[in-house]
């Protein structure tokens, strides 16, 4: 069992006793084959393991079965904290055997899926099934958007637990930006310092929106899409000889196929619209061309030559669908599908022609949703808020129907509300310690470990409604 494994394998232990105290033998082994794929023999060798460390106890009831109890979570959580490997092994491959071109494909497409060491059960349900889509049904959005009310409901009762530096535990209540409000402000309110920070040294730049035709899968979409703004930046620095910042905004549209919107600071000019179109078009097929290459570059550097080799074989199939979408759709020139100036305006950054979506059939400009006219900031806040309304019903109303899919689209891609350069960042204490190591996220109940585990570390728990849901608030 490799170290990665092993820790994860822990994990679920610990996360099984936070549920019950006592459990058999017979039962841990039947999940952790199941879950983990793990011999009889391997978990067999995981509990003499725990039990020589002191972290459990064995009640032996017959020559096969006995109960496991939970004698010492310490024990238990100090052998987590020695995993420490966090990135996941790739699969190695037969030299011996050549691969033919369905093996290839078939383990490219399982790269797609993302390889998160701590995922929710809901989550990993959401991404095995539609990861690989690259547009969603007005179904399958229904089907992503109730596995995230299960996931609200899982999480409302959960605390999150943590190491110190000194050995100590901490905890914390598990919100996040999707359950709580002050946490989805907080976010748009650093989005307009980083936007003032970029206003007050800029007085011009230049807005861009690219858009994949909907032919690539999501996960897929969202390499390509990076790896062009990257281009945009090198392209950027070439003219300038300097890098210039910049904030992004990714969304989805109503396919749930991803474009994103670029402010980039301090240019007046990048190139015209085709001939930009056709140096982005260029690159998206080197990319595609080369996708194991850019996999282990920028994504994986622990990528096998399988995984390359892979790689390679599924952008040769997305190069011929690309090609194939465009002699089907002869106005379709590229991904840039909009491009414009913006400059100062009565003190404030505004378009110097607003995107199509900012006009109405006669070309002259609407009024924003919020009151504002041809504001950059505007345009780009608008996403963000659509997010903090959201989050601010699922917290007033505990666990309610979501009717905003673009908020599970960033549930389900672990998706930034928004990007920033590092230079337009107002630099601020993090809300959690340096050194502070996660161990995971558990149930709180007065008759399980974790209440003790709270209480001995002095940490007040306080209970609302009937269904004991816990808040954790440090003494």
């Amino acid at each position: 069992m490799n170290t990665n494994l092993k820790e994860q394998v822990l994990r679920y232990i610990l996360y099984i006793f936070s549920e019950e105290r006592i459990i058999l033998n017979t039962y841990l082994t039947k999940l952790l084959t199941k879950k983990f794929n793990l011999s009889r023999f391997q978990v067999y060798r995981l509990i003499k393991t725990l039990e020589k460390e002191q972290a459990i106890k064995i009640n032996r009831i017959s020559k096969k079965l006995y109960e496991l109890e939970m004698a010492d979570p310490h024990k238990l959580i100090d052998l987590i904290n020695r995993g420490g490997a966090r990135n996941h092994n790739t699969m190695e491959h037969d030299t011996e055997h050549e691969p033919d071109r369905k093996e290839l494909l078939r383990h490219a497409r399982q790269l797609l899926k993302p390889r998160w060491s701590r995922i929710n059960s809901y989550h990993k349900k959401a991404v095995d099934e539609f990861m690989l889509m690259s547009t969603l049904d007005e179904e399958d959005k229904k089907d992503v958007t109730a596995l995230f009310e299960c996931w609200l409901d899982d999480i409302k009762d959960k605390i999150l637990m943590f190491i110190t530096p000194d050995g100590g535990l901490e905890f914390l209540p598990y919100t996040t930006r999707f359950n709580s409000k002050a946490k989805a402000i907080e976010i748009l309110k650093k989005a307009e310092n980083c936007f003032k920070t970029a206003q007050s040294i800029y007085n011009n730049g230049v807005f861009l929106t690219i858009t994949l035709p909907p032919i690539f899968p999501q996960r897929l979409a969202l390499w390509i899409l990076t790896f062009l703004v990257h281009r945009i930046k090198a392209l950027i620095r070439k003219q300038y000889k300097e890098s210039k910042p910049h904030i992004r905004v990714n969304e989805p549209q109503n396919s749930w196929n991803p474009h994103t919107h670029l402010v980039i600071f301090g240019i007046d000019y990048l190139m015209d619209k085709h001939e930009l179109t056709r140096y982005l078009d260029k690159h998206l097929i080197n990319f595609l061309q080369n996708l194991g290459r850019h996999y282990k570059k920028t994504i994986n550097n622990r990528a096998s030559e399988y995984d390359i080799l892979a790689l390679n074989e599924l952008g040769q199939v997305f190069i011929k669908k690309y090609n194939k979408y465009k002699r089907q759709h002869p106005k379709f020139e590229g991904v840039i599908n909009w491009i414009t100036r913006i400059k100062v305006d009565n003190g404030t950054l505004v378009f110097e022609n607003p995107p199509p979506d900012r006009q109405n059939k006669k070309g002259q400009t609407k009024t924003m949703k919020d009151g504002g006219y041809r504001i950059v900031f505007d345009y780009l806040k608008y996403y963000i808020m659509s997010n903090v309304v959201e989050a601010k019903k699922i917290e007033e109303n505990e666990i309610s129907k979501v009717n905003n899919y673009s908020l599970v689209w960033y549930w389900f891609h672990r998706m930034p509300f928004f990007f920033a350069s590092p230079i337009l960042r107002i630099n601020q204490e993090k809300r959690i310690p340096a050194g502070w190591e996660f161990v995971g996220s558990f149930r709180v109940s007065q008759d399980n470990f974790i209440y003790e585990l709270m209480q001995q570390s002095k940490v007040q728990v306080i209970y609302k409604y009937d269904n004991l849901k816990a808040v954790a608030t440090s003494l």
